[in-house]
């Protein structure tokens, strides 16, 4: 059997090239002036010679990000491109507060090839965005049509909707202009990853251009076991309108595809596996990291993710224009993924290891050790922006007025693997057979889950000028959210207990969301200020299409439980210095969120938890020379569950996965004046004090305090080539990324080295 067809056929890339499905870009933010301003200004504010961006990418927010009464963290192409990084989660390294692994089940439960992020401590998987609009699915994002990354911290239900306490990211792609030109980017390392980017960019006519990325690259496993293979295809074109002084569209699409043999990690000694073997509690020996524990004739992951995004913005006067954007799109995985897990030949309450004794064997991932993903997520969004700015006396307003209607569906099959037979039980250790092979075959059951959620949102901002002084924001949006569908359940039948599978239809769900944001800003001097804001967020049971609870009863239970709500606040200030090229942000922080939350297993539950995320930040970037940039961010976290329905209340005190207590990133960049900018050095650390996971009230693992350094190096060699060399992990440091209590860990990445070569059409 071919692992990559064992479920329904795949897309094509013929069909593809004619499916109407990719991803696109945002209205450009133009004024009524003659059709030369067109060209030249946009929405995702100025991008200056350094690392700094001085406006936030969304149409809501009306001022500069040193008037803006919130932390907001912008990651621009120029330094990801110094870093060589092209995937969402080590763009996010450069973040502080911002984690990059799993929370999972209670803490750690489950490890996935998606991206998996938590900011202040808070899940953000459902607070992804691209250009405005939330991107529910779950994959593994590439950066090759991303222009510049954006973090907002703290809740901000008011501007996005339902989602995250801890806040949201958004992904600003490329925009067609009516510039000419482009680069390709060729790049391989000493792990055999290979890179082809081409970024182009042409105007069509004097009122309509064209930009074209297209992506082919090859990732393998960097700890070098040889199996382990990520293959990533995109092709993402744009399309820009002018089609008159005061009316432009852009139309962007996105096709995007991953061929991969994946792996989720490698075995961790729990006690209980310790106590059989002898083995060290924790991850297994750091000179086992490069074996392969899976069966690579079996494990797959296929993702075809395709989007379509059409933009309309007309200026009616100086004063006042609208927005439209709309956006389709379709994404299905296909995967089957060992668990590589130690044999179990107990049960879960007497557990057996004793195997190991006998054959030093790990236990493959059989019917009981595999993820296996047959799903299809749909996204239908439309949104009608109203945006003016009208003066009460000496009072300037900044308004956008705005509704929402999104329809978003999962389809999801549960995966039979009763005919599976592997050829061997077990692997050794030390040694693992990579040539493992297995008969029968992974078949979904006939009934898919199914499930839809619909929204329709109402939404008010307005940004107060009173003097040049102060100002003042506020912000409100309603929504009413229902949900709908089926979701398998686990039961335990007959005298043995077997687990069977059971399907529950006609579920439903219905609440209403409110979400606020207030903001009081000072500003000392032009080019500083000091602010205080508020912010909620709501986010209802069931917002990422997936129905909770552990039976029938649970699942119809659960569907009348309010949203868990949260509230954030916050005070900061922010100065731009050195002509506004740099820009230093401090703020002190604290959200409080209601959770669900049950008395113990086969309770119900309730909104009986707390926890509450508090901490302070520090951030500085930009340009501090005409040769030396800068991106430093530091965040030290005190997180805490504060409410608990457990009896004796065994969670109270415990912090939360995926927050640990500091962390710290620092990139600089220098290009010396006597080489006329030709050579560029850079470098910088990635810090981390370690997360501990959380699971059955008690630290379950902590991953240990490291440092990651990183180092680059660029020479311009003519006016269109330019090499650059870039040494990641420089000093080797070991160390564990995501765990899961279910008995495997992620390590991180080892030393690499990279060689790339940048074409430049300009």
């Amino acid at each position: 059997m071919e692992k990559t067809k064992s479920f329904s056929p795949k897309l094509t890339l013929v069909g593809t090239a004619i499916s109407l499905a990719f991803s696109g870009g945002a209205f450009a933010q133009y004024s009524s002036a003659p059709k030369k301003s067109i060209e030249t200004v946009t929405v995702s504010g100025e991008s200056l010679d350094g690392y700094l961006d001085d406006r936030p990418n969304s149409h809501k927010y009306a001022k500069a990000l040193v008037d803006t009464p919130k932390t907001i963290s912008v990651l621009s192409q120029e330094l990801l491109r110094d870093q060589n990084v092209d995937n969402l989660s080590d763009a996010l390294r450069n973040v502080a507060g911002v984690s990059t692994f799993g929370a999972g089940e209670g803490g750690g439960g489950d490890l996935t090839t998606n991206d998996t992020i938590t900011i202040r401590g808070f899940d953000a998987d459902s607070s992804i965005y691209i250009d405005d609009i939330r991107d529910v699915a779950g994959y593994s994002r590439d950066l090759f049509n991303v222009e510049a990354i954006e973090v907002t911290k703290g809740g901000n239900g008011s501007i996005t909707g339902k989602g995250s306490a801890g806040g949201t990211l958004s992904l600003i792609t490329k925009k067609a202009n009516q510039s000419k030109g482009g680069f390709v980017d060729l790049s391989t390392s000493t792990t055999d990853n290979k890179r082809i980017h081409v970024d182009y960019n042409t105007p069509l006519s004097d009122r309509v251009s064209a930009r074209f990325n297209v992506l082919a690259s090859e990732d393998n496993d960097p700890l070098g076991n040889g199996v382990v293979d990520y293959s990533s295809y995109g092709f993402a074109p744009s399309f820009t309108f002018d089609i008159s002084e005061r009316t432009q569209a852009t139309l962007g699409f996105l096709y995007f595809s991953q061929r991969n043999t994946p792996s989720l990690g490698l075995p961790f000694v729990t006690e209980a596996v310790s106590a059989s073997t002898g083995l060290s509690v924790g991850p297994i020996s750091e000179d086992l990291w490069d074996n392969y524990y899976g069966v690579s004739s079996r494990d797959f992951e296929d993702v075809d993710v395709l989007m379509g995004t059409f933009v309309l913005g007309h200026n009616f006067s100086d004063n006042f224009r609208i927005r439209s954007a709309t956006r389709f799109s379709s994404n299905e995985k296909q995967s089957i993924t060992g668990r590589p897990n130690f044999l179990n030949e107990g049960t879960r309450a007497e557990p057996d290891y004793s195997n190991f004794l006998v054959s030093t064997a790990l236990v493959l991932p059989g019917l009981a050790y595999i993820d296996a993903r047959d799903e299809k997520n749909q996204l239908f969004v439309t949104q009608l922006d109203g945006i003016f700015s009208l003066n009460t006396g000496d009072v300037k307003h900044d308004i956008v007025v705005g509704t929402e209607y999104y329809n978003d569906s999962l389809t999801k099959k549960d995966i039979d693997g009763s005919t599976v037979q592997l050829s061997s039980p077990g692997v050794n250790l030390f040694n693992p057979d990579q040539n493992v092979t297995f008969t029968g075959a992974y078949a979904p059951l006939p009934a898919p889950a199914e499930t839809e959620g619909s929204g329709l949102a109402f939404y008010a901002l307005d940004t107060v000028t009173l003097n040049d002084q102060w100002q003042v924001s506020i912000g409100a949006r309603f929504e009413s959210y229902d949900l709908d569908g089926s979701q398998y359940v686990t039961t335990r039948v007959g005298p043995d207990r077997d687990r069977v599978r059971q399907l529950v239809s006609d579920l439903e769900s219905s609440v209403d969301l409110f979400s606020w944001n207030a903001g009081l800003v000072y500003k000392p001097t032009e080019a500083s200020s000091v602010y205080i804001a508020a912010v909620n967020s709501e986010e209802p049971l069931g917002g990422n299409l997936r129905f909770n609870g552990r039976n029938e009863v649970d699942l119809n239970t659960n569907t009348s439980i309010d949203p868990e709500d949260s509230t954030s606040f916050e005070l900061g200030t922010k100065w731009e210095l050195f002509d506004k090229s740099l820009l230093l942000t401090a703020a002190i922080f604290q959200t409080e969120k209601t959770i669900i939350d049950q008395a113990g297993r086969g309770e119900p539950i309730a909104l009986s938890g707390e926890q509450t995320s508090k901490g302070v930040e520090l951030a500085a970037i930009g340009q501090v020379s005409d040769t030396l940039s800068v991106s430093f961010s530091y965040t030290h976290l005190d997180t805490e569950v504060t409410e608990t329905a457990q009896d004796g209340e065994p969670d109270l005190g415990n912090g939360l996965s995926a927050a640990p207590d500091d962390t710290a990133s620092l990139w600089v960049n220098y290009e010396p004046k006597a080489l006329d900018g030709k050579l560029s050095l850079g470098g910088g650390v990635q810090y981390s004090s370690g997360d501990v996971f959380f699971r059955r009230n008690m630290a379950f693992y902590d991953t240990g305090s490291y440092a990651i350094w990183n180092f680059v190096s660029s020479y311009q060699l003519s006016e269109k080539v330019k090499l650059q060399a870039n040494l990641n992990n420089a000093f080797d440091e070991k160390y564990v990324t995501d765990f899961s209590a279910r008995g495997h860990f992620r390590p991180g990445t080892p030393r690499s080295g990279s060689v790339s070569i940048s074409f430049d059409f300009n």
